[in-house]
């Protein structure tokens, strides 16, 4: 269902960086999403140990429900997607009707904080309910799967839960690259994001995936940097690739900005939203 995907060379404010096309992991219905590579293999673990049905909660501009419910499909587990639904909003978007087509269920909340919203699902939810934003260790090998051979000066990251993040320190790791990677998010308190990713890493040393000295030298110039304070409020980025203004747009905007001092070669992480 998925591919290993290209790195590709663009201009960023007339440097040269190379850009992951993470974008292009998979292939329609299957939205592009990077994450779920390991979405895919969680679900298959759930498959395997038993369970029949999962819940999935979305943001209202996420189409991280529909990946569930193709993988679900695929796999024969029967699927609850759940989502925010303020009062006066058309939620019937495209992609949700899509997850339909792919024998999701599609359970609109009452609108409010998505951390509500989850709760309300989470306790009406039959079967097994997915994590918020799937801060998933099968992501994190999945992604550092994907981090291509290079002498990288800086990795830019896109930032939500920090999964992504982790999954490239990981892979810095495994290959003995020592990089500058900025996360950038405007959605995540970076504490929180950095103590998501010591969990993930911890957990990589206990299952042999890497060395400390490894883990250590590939975290040692890691920031996570804030780029406005609203997820909801889009960026127009001006990327040369698709870029979600919602996501990666934030983290290429903060690019274009900051592309001069950085230490190249620079490689920008598109992970697909």
């Amino acid at each position: 269902m998925f591919r290993s995907t290209p790195v590709e060379e663009h201009l960023c404010e007339g440097h040269m960086v190379f850009v992951k096309r993470e974008d292009l992991c998979a292939e329609a219905p299957m939205p592009p999403l990077a994450k779920m590579r390991g979405v895919q293999r969680y679900l298959e673990r759930l498959k395997a140990s038993g369970a029949q049905s999962v819940g999935v909660m979305d943001t209202k501009v996420s189409k991280s429900g529909l990946g569930v419910a193709v993988i679900s499909e695929a796999l024969g587990l029967e699927c609850h997607y759940y989502f925010p639904a303020p009062q006066g909003e058309e939620w019937r978007t495209p992609w949700r009707q899509t997850a339909k087509e792919h024998s999701a269920t599609l359970i609109p909340l009452p609108g409010g904080r998505i951390a509500i919203a989850y709760a309300r699902a989470k306790a009406q939810e039959q079967g097994v309910m997915l994590p918020l934003g799937f801060p998933l260790f099968e992501t994190v090998c999945a992604t550092a799967e994907q981090v291509p051979d290079g002498a990288w000066g800086t990795v830019v990251v896109p930032c939500g839960t920090g999964t992504i993040s982790s999954g490239v320190l990981l892979g810095l790791a495994q290959r003995g690259i020592c990089a500058t990677v900025v996360s950038v998010t405007a959605s995540m308190d970076p504490r929180k994001v950095g103590r998501k990713a010591e969990a993930h890493l911890a957990r990589s040393l206990v299952e042999g995936r890497s060395s400390q000295d490894a883990i250590r030298e590939a975290g040692r110039a890691w920031q996570i940097v804030k780029r406005g304070e609203d997820y909801y409020t889009p960026e127009e980025s001006g990327a040369p690739f698709p870029a979600h203004p919602y996501y990666e747009g934030k983290a290429w905007g903060w690019l274009r900005e900051n592309v001069q001092a950085l230490t190249g070669p620079v490689l920008f992480w598109n992970a697909g939203s």
